[in-house]
């Protein structure tokens, strides 16, 4: 019976369902907060603050007038089919938490550049999936983590042929990396150098999350970082990982 059901709905329009759940459940919510509102209502999104406080609203221009600590973003492109079991693509369209994510920040935007990457890396064209990741990257900063495993597999692969060929190809792949980053994020630091680099200046300041396992081994007080050792550490896990 699953079967049959799956065959007739196309999951895209699970998701479409799941979005228009989204966007009802941010339809209540106004820009007015008082006191805690926006966290118990689940509606709060850094659009509403980074429109007001930032003087968007007042007409400024992100980043040549407006402080902005979100990187810079220029091409949106569609996801297409992720070729996986229909049950499993289902599973997601239908996932509870996108009718919160759907309109929290912007993270929806670096998961779509995420995915994409993945699945065109999955198919075999890893410059495409390179370029998705830095272009990802300039949406959110996680998406940046497939590149070293992107030119590591190009590296290291059985298949990719002589050495020569191999170290070839890891270096285009780094190659439209960064030309696809800079493409997007080049001509906003020209401009604007000080505003452009507070998301990465941010960023390498912040402390995690309360869910974060750094500030849950804080907070259970069997081991406290600073935010350097932090970063030092994870980059060595990452890197070992890897």
């Amino acid at each position: 019976m699953t079967e049959r059901w799956t065959q007739r709905i196309d999951p895209r329009w699970v998701l479409a369902l799941t979005c228009l759940l989204g966007w009802a459940f941010k339809g209540h919510c106004g820009a007015a907060w008082g006191g805690s509102i926006q966290y118990v209502t689940g509606c709060y999104s850094d659009a509403v603050p980074f429109w007001g406080l930032r003087g968007v609203s007042a007409g400024q221009v992100p980043y040549l007038e407006a402080r902005m600590e979100y990187p810079v973003f220029l091409v949106l492109r569609m996801l297409r089919r992720a070729g996986v079991d229909r049950a499993r693509q289902y599973a997601w369209a239908a996932a509870p938490p996108l009718v919160l994510y759907l309109g929290h920040n912007w993270d929806m935007l670096a998961v779509t550049f995420a995915v994409a990457a993945l699945l065109s890396a999955r198919s075999g064209d890893t410059p495409r999936a390179a370029s998705l990741a830095a272009l990802g990257s300039a949406a959110k900063l996680f998406p940046v983590l497939m590149l070293p495993l992107l030119g590591l597999g190009a590296l290291f692969s059985r298949g990719g042929g002589s050495v020569a060929r191999r170290v070839t190809m890891a270096s285009v792949l780094v190659l439209v990396a960064v030309g696809s980053w800079a493409l997007v994020n080049l001509p906003i630091a020209a401009l604007a150098f000080t505003n452009w680099s507070e998301f990465y200046a941010f960023s390498s300041e912040r402390a995690g999350t309360a869910g974060s396992v750094w500030e849950i081994l804080a907070q259970s007080g069997w081991w406290a970082t600073t935010i350097p050792e932090r970063n030092l550490w994870s980059a060595a896990l990452f890197i070992g990982g890897a």
